[in-house]
């Protein structure tokens, strides 16, 4: 009889297969930048919000009254409006009678200039006093003085706008926003993720997908 001890048993013990231990691979970050909107070297009138339309166009009427008030006190003009005065005054009748007939091409030549200010943007109560200073029967010489008038009063108005925008523009306070590419996606609002997925489709695919997976 064998030895229980010694003798071979018929079903062995085989000890348990331990596989191997395989290191984990790191994740690889995304390595498609954030796309970032271009940004427009010059912006055009039409380009700006109604707000900011709005606004220019009242600068533009304040800008339009001072430069009146200030051209109405011009010791220049005021002279030459005195001397005006006194020559009428020691005319003679026949001289009179031919500015009689000066008024009616002088009254002519004010409903031209007062078309072309109107069309350059001046004030329609400053319009007046403007053609006084630069209108007269000389039809020529009317339209000459009204548009240079113009062409100054244009320089003047852009420029005080110009200012004035700029300023504003330097004092308002820059709103406090978060970047889309430092935001959660679990964290932004419906807005934000319509965003996300004009300025960067490959990042809006990627957290849409796996937002569905963790559901």
């Amino acid at each position: 009889m064998p030895d229980p001890i010694t003798a071979p048993s018929a079903n062995p013990i085989v000890p348990p297969t331990v596989p191997p231990v395989v290191p984990a691979v790191p994740a690889v970050p995304d390595a498609t930048p954030p796309i970032t909107p271009a940004i427009p070297k010059e912006v055009k009138f039409e380009d700006l919000t109604p707000e900011v339309q709005k606004y220019i166009d009242q600068e533009r009427t304040r800008a339009s009254k001072t430069a009146t008030e200030k051209a109405l006190k011009d010791p220049k003009l005021i002279a030459i409006a005195k001397a005006q005065a006194l020559a009428e005054a020691n005319m003679t009748a026949e001289e009179k009678m031919a500015k009689m007939v000066a008024d009616i091409s002088l009254r002519e030549n004010k409903l031209d200039a007062k078309d072309l200010l109107r069309t350059g943007g001046v004030a329609e109560d400053a319009i007046e006093s403007i053609l006084e200073m630069l209108v007269s029967d000389n039809k020529e010489q009317s339209i000459a003085n009204t548009e240079n008038f113009l062409k100054n009063f244009k320089s003047a108005v852009d420029s005080a706008v110009s200012t004035k925008l700029q300023t504003n523009l330097k004092n308002m306070p820059k709103p406090k926003t978060v970047a889309l590419s430092d935001k959660a996606y679990k964290d932004m609002t419906y807005e934000e993720r319509t965003e996300l997925k004009k300025l960067d489709p490959v990042r809006f695919e990627r957290e849409l997908k796996a937002s569905s997976t963790r559901i």
